[in-house]
């Protein structure tokens, strides 16, 4: 079969185009210099191929190009250094003409460009025209030479003037793409390692975040995004069936959006910035409610839980539980079994993404606390009667004593020891369990065989025991948790709804998705029970660890 321009193109791309850039980094000595020159001999081939040029020997005709723009970049390189030399570069040179149009224009038309500049181009642009940092500074904190970042920055400047002028249309997310952070819930995940090895992609999220806002063709989002078109169409069929994009059909054709909703850094600062002016009241409120809980129980001749652990380490989980239980009840009392989306390959989960969901900030208005490092998650395994479950502590790798994830048998094994203490009956559990169980540290080696250390508790309401006026006290308490609850949730759900695309809006299951992320975030509690010191890390291994039993 003769070669057509199509066939030469796909076979440049994979037989010649790495071989190109190599050439080129020989030649300069320089990997952005080598890009550059790389990039303009296939612009030339490809251009050239377009016209419908069919060279006798493909390979002669791409090398005999690739030497005479080399050469002419030679000399055009020699000819500047004539003319100038690194330290005559401006100290500040500026990346928009004072004709790009009115301030909020050219900013706007800033951020939407920043999307399309190679990472190493977009931080120095992005430190020294956004954060107002100086170019000695962006120096140090990178390690190179001053000189290299004024070259980054002038090179940047040149790519960035070619795209001002598109008619492209972006949200707020494609600002910095690399930002954005997930967050999954979910009751299991895809056979296939889904959704992490689908948005741990790079090309995955700059599309997710592409289409976010203005759905596109497969030939818009090729050529955003700079992918030949049947390899584009190929992800995009994919990201379908996997249900991260929607398709909608318009007069243009069939076009791509992005099928879960990610957060702007201005609506998740918004609703950050409630919840750490509450943080305060809502540490203390629940701090005192555990307390005063417990506190009357031994008052009373009750025992407040059951399991094997001291006060000061089952406060770590009664203080989350008292939260986690009170924002249930706030809720309505949803049931997440089942609820997740049913996704390919047995997979059950929803996913939203934050922007620069990094720092949260404190009630006195110092940027302190970073989220991961105080980040409080979930997981457990449970049957119909008997449900382990595992808060996992981010700070100070806490979470890393225990197992990553506790289910299937070890867990059976350890709700049977549970139910065995509870109703006095002989454990039957399989002692293979029981001794991987003991070695985490979630039993305890007996005489008799083995004890929990792990807390458990049960349907009991031990309040029965205390005065009205006691019960009173603590209702009131609670009460004030829930309409702290309620009232962030009612602010935060206007500002996350309106800060929904159109079509996620009308979607039913998104909006409750959407609606349980309002609830108050437990690393805000952990960060200040630690920091007035009611909660102190007391090395136990099965800190964060219990038993609930439903009957």
């Amino acid at each position: 079969m003769d070669p057509t321009p199509d066939t030469l193109m796909e076979q440049y791309a994979a037989d010649y185009m790495e071989k190109v850039y190599y050439f080129c980094l020989r030649k300069c000595g320089d990997p952005f210099e080598a890009e550059d020159l790389a990039s303009e001999i296939t612009y030339e081939i490809m251009a050239a191929l377009r016209k419908g040029i069919l060279p006798q020997s493909f390979a002669a005709w791409v090398w005999r190009i690739a030497r005479n723009r080399y050469s002419r970049w030679a000399d055009a390189k020699n000819r500047r250094s004539q003319l100038i030399s690194g330290d005559e570069l401006p100290e500040e040179p500026g990346i928009l003409d004072e004709d790009d149009g009115t301030e909020p224009e050219r900013l706007n038309t800033l951020r939407r460009e920043l999307a399309f500049i190679r990472e190493d181009y977009r931080r120095v642009l992005v430190a020294h025209y956004i954060e107002d940092r100086s170019v000695q500074d962006i120096a140090d904190s990178l390690g190179v030479p001053r000189g290299t970042v004024l070259t980054r920055l002038h090179r940047a400047r040149k790519h960035m003037k070619e795209g001002m002028n598109m008619a492209r249309e972006f949200g707020v997310r494609s600002y910095k793409p690399e930002e954005i952070e997930f967050v999954n819930n979910c009751s299991s995940f895809g056979a296939f390692g889904q959704p992490w090895r689908i948005l741990n992609h790079p090309l995955y999220q700059n599309i997710f975040l592409e289409v976010y806002d203005t759905p596109e063709t497969a030939e818009e989002l090729a050529i955003a995004l700079g992918v030949a078109l049947p390899y584009m169409q190929s992800e995009l069929d994919f990201l379908v069936r996997e249900t991260f994009l929607s398709t909608v059909e318009t007069t243009a054709g069939v076009k791509y959006r992005t099928a879960f909703p990610i957060v702007s850094r201005e609506a998740w600062q918004a609703c950050n910035k409630r919840q750490v002016e509450l943080q305060d009241e809502m540490a203390d409120l629940l701090e005192t409610l555990v307390d005063r809980y417990v506190a009357l129980c031994h008052a009373h001749g009750v025992k407040p839980y059951r399991g094997g652990q001291d006060y000061e380490t089952a406060k770590w989980t009664l203080l989350m539980q008292a939260l986690d239980t009170i924002q249930y009840e706030a809720f309505g009392k949803v049931n997440l079994h089942g609820w997740w989306t049913k996704r390919p390959d047995g997979g059950q989960w929803d996913i939203i993404g934050y922007q620069g969901k990094t720092n949260a900030m404190t009630s006195d208005g110092k940027n302190v606390i970073n989220i991961p490092e105080y980040f409080v998650g979930l997981h457990g395994s449970s049957d119909t009667e008997v449900c382990f479950q595992q808060y996992k502590f981010y700070y100070e790798y806490i979470m890393d004593r225990t197992p990553e994830y506790l289910d299937g048998k070890p867990a059976d094994a350890l709700g049977e020891v549970v139910r065995a203490e509870a109703t006095g009956t002989p454990c039957t559990a399989d002692p293979t369990y029981l001794e991987q169980l003991a070695e985490i540290g979630y039993l305890r080696p007996t005489e008799e065989g083995y004890k929990s250390a792990v807390l458990h508790f049960d349907m009991a309401d031990r309040t029965a025991a205390f005065t009205p006026a006691e019960r009173d006290e603590l209702r009131g308490l609670v009460a004030r948790v829930r309409e702290i609850i309620l009232g962030l949730s009612e602010y935060a759900k206007g500002i996350l709804t309106a800060d929904l695309p159109a079509h996620l809006r009308e979607d039913g299951h998104i909006l409750a998705l959407v609606s349980m992320s309002t609830g108050f975030k437990r690393e805000l509690i952990l960060h200040r029970a630690l920091s007035d010191g009611w909660l102190t890390d007391t090395g136990d291994p099965a800190l964060g660890a219990f038993v609930r039993m439903t009957v």
